[in-house]
């Protein structure tokens, strides 16, 4: 098994996220391997992180002619550099021998559980996939936002027992595909690997490619700006059917949002027993930074600058 932790923000919370990767995928059978592009960004890496034994730094690979070939093809200008990334999870599994690896974007993700009930959870959903069949299962990121439309990477467990290479070669050419691209490229320019195995999904292959959600999860998937792009990132809550997206629900009062979007039936369902208090704290503690629930913030604490203290200070004669 491998992990691929694919990153490319140099951000705070990108370098972050990757630890807390790097913890929940310690205590797993496995060898991670951090997918980095961007030396600066690699260097803070290499200066901010507990590294742990064995890990490896791989760039994406561009050199490869067959690998740039069908990146060309599925992928459009602005979508290529993500693309090589992709397909280097594909590619470097296939050069190890790899049968099976997770790809995972690491710095702008985080599954709001402890790292021990992280692990249960990914080792839940590849069960689940090998018991059921299925060849591709990604967390639920954007297929229900997008009313079952549309299927996406993000974490994803991998059966590399099938030539996904040459599957997706197999059909990057055919009219098909050649047709759904000069539409995407006309209407919102979404010509990037997880349109292409939306239309793989969707249209010629058997394998099966799918998505699952964990119920009562809370889940961020970051950016750096939840306002301006809260129809693609944000906090998201899977519960009873329904996903709730507090940022368009809570903060912007979207009254289409308020009562969830219902999941579809083809999303599957992994249930590990999350209780709705479990994922909750979770999620205030590594947003606040607390350790437990005694150390969550109250209004009148203020953690940068102890005025009260100041203010008694200067009371003094």
């Amino acid at each position: 098994m491998v992990y691929y932790l694919k990153i490319n923000q140099n951000t705070f919370f990108g370098i972050r996220n990757l630890q807390r990767w790097i913890d929940v995928l310690s205590g797993m059978e496995g060898k991670m391997i951090v997918v980095c592009d961007n030396p600066a960004l690699l260097q803070n890496v290499i200066n901010n992180i507990r590294m742990e034994p064995g890990m490896e730094f791989i760039s994406s690979e561009r050199e490869d002619e067959r690998l740039k070939a069908l990146c060309e093809r599925i992928t459009n200008d602005r979508w290529r550099k993500a693309g090589y990334a992709h397909l280097t999870t594909f590619f470097d599994a296939n050069k190890r021998g790899e049968e099976e690896f997770w790809n995972i974007d690491a710095d702008d993700t985080v599954i709001c559980l402890s790292v021990e009930r992280t692990r249960e959870a990914l080792s839940e959903a590849r069960e689940y996939a090998k018991d059921n069949d299925i060849k591709i299962f990604s967390l639920d990121m954007h297929t229900t936002r997008t009313g079952g439309g549309h299927w996406s990477f993000g974490i994803t467990y991998t059966d590399n027992t099938v030539d996904w290479l040459s599957l997706m070669e197999k059909y990057s050419d055919n009219e098909k595909w050649q047709q759904v691209r000069q539409y995407l490229q006309n209407t919102n320019g979404l010509v990037n690997i997880d349109s292409y195995y939306t239309y793989l999904r969707k249209y010629p292959v058997t394998e099966r490619i799918s998505t699952f959600y964990l119920e009562h999860l809370r889940f961020i998937h970051y950016s750096t700006d939840f306002i301006s792009s809260c129809l693609y990132s944000g906090v998201y809550y899977w519960h009873e059917g329904k996903l709730y997206s507090p940022v368009l629900s809570d903060v912007l009062q979207l009254e289409g949002y308020v009562k969830g979007e219902s999941i579809p039936t083809d999303v599957e369902k992994i249930d590990i027993g999350v209780t709705e208090n479990e994922s909750l704290l979770e999620l205030q503690c590594y947003a606040t930074g607390a350790r437990s629930k005694e150390q969550l913030p109250e209004p009148e604490m203020n953690y940068s600058i102890p005025w009260t203290q100041i203010d008694q200070i200067l009371r003094e004669k």
